[in-house]
């Protein structure tokens, strides 16, 4: 979740530019979380299609051409100084080109040499940027972050990524959690989804996980959250744990729910996903399930030395 792991920089910019209108791109799904940022002063949603074309799809002219549309429309319309694009991965949405066609006159990205995806889909975008930020090997998306906050002449005091959540997240979270007492309870968050099914360590595990910590009292309460498509594993889950233990929130809570939810959690397990960043981001100790071989590409988008938490 590349918003989470970038509000790093989020912070650094509002420290250093504490007058400047700060302005975020993302694509629907993010939106409400963006939105939860309280010196983020607009939230621009990007079509979600761009996610699936492809670094080789932008160069088609009726694509640049609607790249160029969606730049001119929502974000040169704002006369941006500066944009800054924070992805080290492959660029398969178009984010340099609609930074070049933003008309910020400073422009500042990744190097195509960041990470392997990017070398091998990027080549030659590093000349979309006014400014390119060269990494030192594979480093964790947080410290990504915090080069390109150092590039432009400032650091945060904190280079913890953070979210947000309002009082009424918390409250709708309380409710739903009647009966939980986090200054008496123990509740632990399980996270049973990931987008790529080998990303996904089995509802068994999770099940039998969930067993082992109620036999040693490290857990009286269980949360499960995801998407809807993680109902069918949840339920699973639920189904092999003590009654009225196992509270299932698939698909029917917001992120800033899902943080304020996380905020009560003494634990989270999880695969790589979205809701571990969510989870370290709210201070949470995370244990995260990662199925990357030891020895594999530590600069690969699986990688944990990048992305764990």
């Amino acid at each position: 979740m590349d918003y989470v792991l970038g509000t790093t920089l989020l912070v650094a910019l509002h420290e250093a530019w504490p007058n400047a209108a700060l302005h975020v791109a993302v694509t629907p799904g993010l939106a409400e979380l963006a939105r939860s940022c309280p010196f983020v002063s607009r939230v621009i949603t990007l079509p979600p299609e761009l996610a699936f074309w492809g670094p080789a799809a932008q160069a088609h002219p009726r694509r640049l051409a609607r790249l160029a549309g969606i730049a001119i429309r929502r974000l040169r319309v704002l006369r941006p100084d500066v944009a800054l694009v924070p992805r080290v991965d492959s660029d398969a949405s178009g984010n340099a080109l609609l930074a070049l066609f933003s008309g910020a006159a400073r422009r500042v990205g990744f190097a195509e040499s960041s990470s392997s995806s990017r070398a091998e889909t990027n080549a030659g975008f590093d000349a979309y940027f006014t400014d390119v930020v060269a990494l030192p090997g594979a480093v964790l998306e947080v410290r990504s972050s915090r080069e390109m906050a150092l590039s432009l002449g400032f650091a945060p005091r904190d280079w913890a990524p953070t979210v947000w959540h309002s009082a009424e997240d918390a409250r709708k979270v309380a409710v739903l959690l009647d009966g939980v007492d986090p200054s008496r309870d123990r509740l632990l968050v399980f996270a049973p989804g990931a987008t790529a099914a080998f990303r996904r360590w089995p509802a068994a595990s999770f099940a039998e996980l969930g067993r082992a910590a109620f036999a040693a009292g490290n857990a009286t309460h269980i949360a499960i959250v995801g998407s809807a498509a993680d109902r069918g594993s949840a339920s699973s889950i639920k189904g092999d744990l003590p009654a009225g233990m196992c509270h299932v929130f698939t698909g029917s809570l917001s992120l800033p729910e899902t943080v304020a939810l996380l905020r009560k959690a003494c634990l989270f397990v999880g695969n790589d996903s979205g809701p571990l960043h969510l989870a370290a981001a709210a201070g949470v100790p995370c244990l995260e399930i990662s199925s990357f071989p030891s020895d594999g590409d530590p600069t690969h988008a699986n990688s944990p030395v990048r992305f764990g938490p």
